[in-house]
């Protein structure tokens, strides 16, 4: 068993990869909405950039969600 947390609960290898892969993919899908935001600036494209902003701060509370 593996306490990844630090505060008693402990997880099984089975478990620790899936929070690994789960966060990964939560950094990833992150970066992704950042270089939207990104492109749609330096392109000039403001139509999407406020449903954009609203994803990236959702993709933003899921990645810190991992690190409590």
């Amino acid at each position: 068993m593996i306490n990844i947390k630090g505060n008693g609960d402990t997880m099984d290898q089975a478990d620790t990869l899936r929070h690994f892969f789960a966060r990964q993919e939560s950094r990833n899908h992150l970066e992704r909405c950042i270089e939207e935001v990104r492109d749609s600036i330096r392109d000039g494209n403001f139509t999407l950039l406020n449903y954009q902003l609203n994803e990236l701060e959702k993709a933003q509370l899921d990645f810190e969600s991992f690190e409590e």
